[in-house]
């Protein structure tokens, strides 16, 4: 009895042992470069999810406008819609797939797409608009490409609240699964071909449900956030006036994996580096009467999470940013220049402002008499429209009118006040291959980015000390150009290795992610390294090998440690990028009134943006799936035969079990 229940286990365990190997023989995995995932904010949910379970669909490919409308006609009970790129970015495919039941999900795939002619933007027609100051109703349409949902068809694809997964399929993984459809599932006129078809489950679960209130109590989600890094030419003392320079750190794309944003906003990031970088060398820039800071505000694609912060920090009365003993107040920030998209348009420059104060005259006259020896000229646009900004976070948090409208707040950027002339804006195919970045090779686009650093090098020279003569430095295209090239084509390159370490290849996705406290990705860390070095006072500090690491705090210089025991001294910090709508600890801060211009609480011009949490993993498969009714007659057909089996070993487990017959003789004693 003992050894055929040790059979029995033996034959459990042998079965269990090669399930995996069975999964494997019926599934084959789908390589995607990730899948739309859910984001809540106070208002309600926006972006993908599957079915907890998973949602399942026979593969249907979707090419032509044709083959969509032909997809109405389609009669099984569950379809995975093969979608190309060209009709995903339609207005009309999103919703009309969603309107039909037998849709169960999406994969994406690129059809030859991308072209620097294409257009293609899941951003609104006015990005942010419901955060910051607001925008003007005579305000132009900045991404004409974008929208196409929502109210006045203003809200763009990336904002929908969408009922199924989708997921974007690799473009090395294109070829192998077109093969499987073409072998058994070409459809005609929305009819497939004969079973057995294949099938995809597609799997993307998301714990957070309703809005951002909701899931944050049930601990569903997390805010989105990071840390922005920044940094000033001399440590920042409490009586220093301030010249800021900024950029946008993030990108953001309908799939998160591929938020790169060559021309949105990586020019900007490169060319704010790079004037720091060409400042930070030249005699005198530490003596300058103003002090001048660097900022790259984090999740500013989201409503201006970064700066917003920022602003909001140095607007508390007293001001503790970056320290109660060195604390920067709003009013000591004398000109904010931000810059924005430089490698589309042409080599005329736009500033853009919203009041046209004195002050944004002043950027203007700093920023054209420092154009000499340069391709760059700068048009005049102050006082006209502000484009989506991080400026619009800082006015926002100026609750005074007048003091408001007299702010040096301005943005510089490559395309006039008709909107811009990207046409992928915040797309996967926003990449640095349209404008010929190359590595060894300063393109037409990435030249106008060091000249673009430069003109601004110079113009904060000039706006920290009036007085001062025209300067005639400039910024080291070579390094420029190998930055542009690190961030928007292969981060395997030179200076990524050097700065951090930082592993894989292809641009460097910039998609802001979940605050998480002091803790910031490796990508943050590249960015404030190659900040750090921009601005070093000292390049190459001599300390003992594994001991560059430094005592002091914001706004101090600070030992900051670079691969192979490299050591630099430089002030260039990281600040909380948590929209001021969260505690530190991610709860929500109660709703303000507006008798008090929302001082007494939060903001609803905050973002309140947070990211559900999910089942691991995200992944997709295809397999082959029989006719529903060989299915039923195959699951029949095993149950009679477990049922037999069951029986079978009952009868066997009674027949050994039953004690044998003893003689009458042996039951009689003598």
């Amino acid at each position: 009895m003992r050894v055929l229940a040790l059979a029995v286990l033996c034959a459990v365990a042998l079965a269990v042992g090669g399930s995996d190997d069975l999964n494997q023989r019926i599934y084959t995995t789908v390589q995607t470069n990730g899948a739309c995932v859910r984001l809540l904010d106070v208002n309600g949910p926006a972006g993908c999810q599957s079915p907890r379970t998973g949602a399942v669909g026979i593969l249907y490919k979707a090419s032509t406008a044709q083959e969509l409308a032909d997809f109405a006609l389609a009669t099984e009970e569950g379809y995975v819609v093969l979608l190309t790129q060209a009709l995903f970015k339609l207005d009309t495919t999103l919703p009309f797939l969603e309107g039909l039941g037998h849709y169960k999900g999406a994969l994406v795939y690129n059809d030859g797409f991308g072209a620097v002619t294409d257009e293609y933007s899941p951003a609104s027609i006015r990005p942010n608009n419901l955060f910051g100051l607001p925008y003007e109703p005579t305000s132009p349409a900045w991404n004409s490409v974008g929208g196409g949902h929502g109210t006045g068809n203003e809200e763009g694809s990336a904002w929908l609240d969408l009922k199924r997964p989708i997921f974007q399929l690799r473009d090395d993984n294109v070829a192998s699964v077109m093969a499987r459809y073409n072998q058994r599932n070409q459809a005609v006129a929305g009819k497939q071909g004969s079973y057995p078809l294949w099938a995809v489950e597609l799997n993307s679960w998301m714990y957070a449900t309703k809005d951002a209130e909701t899931c944050l109590r049930r601990g569903h989600c997390e805010p989105l956030g990071s840390g922005s890094p920044w940094g000033t030419v001399r440590p920042l003392t409490s009586a220093d006036e301030v010249v800021m320079i900024s950029a946008k750190l993030d990108a953001m794309a309908f799939f998160h994996d591929d938020a790169f944003g060559a021309d949105a906003d990586a020019s900007a990031i490169v060319a704010a580096i790079a004037a720091a970088d060409v400042l930070s060398q030249q005699a005198g820039v530490r003596d300058l009467p103003k002090n001048i800071m660097f900022s790259l505000f984090h999740g500013e694609m989201f409503g201006y999470i970064g700066s917003s912060r920022m602003a909001w920090d140095i607007s508390q009365s007293p001001s503790t940013f970056p320290s109660e003993d060195a604390a920067l107040a709003m009013d000591r920030v004398e000109y904010l220049l931000e810059l924005d998209q430089l490698m589309s348009g042409s080599d005329t420059l736009s500033l853009f402002s919203e009041y046209g104060s004195a002050k944004d005259t002043d950027i203007f006259n700093a920023l054209s008499g420092a154009t000499g020896g340069l391709s760059v000229t700068v048009a005049d646009e102050t006082g006209t429209d502000l484009p989506p900004a991080s400026v619009r976070a800082f006015l926002r948090e100026i609750r005074d009118t007048p003091t408001r409208e007299a702010f040096g707040g301005a943005v510089l950027a490559s395309y006039s006040n008709t909107g811009f002339d990207n046409k992928l804006y915040n797309s996967r195919f926003d990449l640095g291959e349209l404008y010929d970045i190359e590595e060894g090779t300063v393109s037409t686009a990435a030249n106008r980015v060091c000249e673009a650093a430069t003109l601004v090098a110079r113009a904060a020279w000039k706006l920290a000390d009036p007085g001062a003569a025209a300067q005639t430095f400039t910024a080291n295209c070579t390094f420029a150009n190998e930055l542009l090239y690190c961030v928007t084509v292969d981060r395997n390159c030179s200076l990524v290795q050097e700065y951090t370490g930082l592993f894989g290849t292809g641009p460097i996705n910039r998609y802001v992610g979940v605050y998480a406290g002091n803790f910031v990705n490796t990508e943050t860390h590249f960015f404030h390294r190659a900040l750090a070095m921009a601005l070093a006072v000292d390049r190459d500090v001599d300390v003992p090998a594994g001991s560059c690491s430094s005592n002091t705090f914001a706004p101090d210089y600070g030992l900051w440690p670079f691969p192979g025991d490299k050591c630099v001294n430089s002030s260039t910090w990281i600040a909380r990028a948590i929209s001021p709508a969260f505690t530190l600890t991610g709860g929500l801060r109660a709703l303000g009134s507006s008798a008090s211009d929302y001082t007494d609480g939060r903001d609803p011009r905050y973002s309140t943006w947070t990211e559900s949490y999910w089942d691991d993993p995200i992944d997709s498969r295809i397999f082959l799936v029989e006719d529903p009714s060989m299915q039923l007659a195959t699951l029949l057909g095993g149950l009679a035969y477990f049922v037999g089996i069951c029986i079978a070993i009952s009868a066997f487990t009674s027949y050994v079990s039953a004690p044998s017959a003893v003689p009458v003789s042996q039951l009689v004693q003598d």
